[in-house]
């Protein structure tokens, strides 16, 4: 983001990517907007049949890396360039991917996301990729089939065709870009469904009410055992939550 090109044709790319929103709150877009874009040169904008951001990861907690599904720039709501590739696989244009609250509704789906970031597991374990030398290629030493009907990325990974791999998700552009698309595809995400909030706050005024009207009643060995039910009862809900956040589509 460190150079903006205002011509037409740049604009025109632009809006032409740009996704529609719904029933979200202009405040949420500010936090995924940036102040200039680094287009591509000319040539390449014209014929590129799409185009998206190449913000790959915003950041990591645990176990999760979070992957910004677009951003905004003057008035237009680019997709990363894993989401472009996602558009383009599942035969729709970026005007038919919609920000909602919740998340970016993707044809029959919705991915999670929250302020615009969708989260996926850094260990994606069992899970790898083919990979195949460019100069393979050109030499006809790779069989079709390996890329007959499924999506290419094309980076500078290096190396003879084989198994796709690295020591974590982050070290490796293209690794993390067939991650990322395979689980906007058809993967698992992690995601917290807003409700989760209003029900959290709902079991604690629960148990909230129950301690005052209760606990003034019981002895000190009756609030003890209590005491210690409610606390096992809120990890076993704190562990149902993160059970449930981990979202198959």
């Amino acid at each position: 983001h460190d150079s903006v090109k205002d011509t037409q044709e740049d604009r025109a790319a632009l809006y032409k990517n740009s996704l529609a929103r719904r029933g979200i709150a202009l405040s949420h877009l500010e936090r995924r907007k940036v102040t200039g874009l680094m287009m591509p040169f000319p040539g390449l904008t014209q014929a590129a049949a799409g185009l998206g951001h190449g913000d790959l990861a915003v950041g990591k907690r645990r176990e999760c890396i979070f992957h910004p599904l677009f951003v905004s720039y003057e008035g237009a709501l680019i997709p990363s360039f894993p989401l472009r590739m996602a558009i383009a696989v599942l035969q729709k244009e970026p005007g038919q991917v919609v920000i909602e609250e919740d998340g970016i509704r993707l044809g029959d789906y919705t991915l999670p996301a929250i302020n615009g970031e969708m989260a996926i597991l850094s260990t994606q374990k069992g899970r790898s990729f083919a990979r195949a030398s460019f100069v393979d290629i050109l030499h006809s030493k790779v069989p079709p089939k390996l890329m007959e009907g499924k999506a290419v990325i094309i980076g500078f990974g290096g190396g003879a065709s084989g198994s796709f791999s690295a020591a974590a998700l982050e070290d490796s552009p293209e690794e993390l870009t067939a991650h990322l698309l395979n689980n906007m595809l058809n993967g698992t995400v992690s995601a917290r469904p807003s409700w989760f909030l209003y029900l959290e706050i709902l079991i604690l005024l629960l148990v909230g009410c129950f301690a005052f009207l209760y606990f003034p009643k019981a002895n000190n060995r009756i609030r003890l055992m209590w005491t210690g039910l409610l606390g096992f009862l809120i990890l076993i809900m704190g562990m149902a939550v993160l059970t449930l956040s981990l979202i198959h589509i």
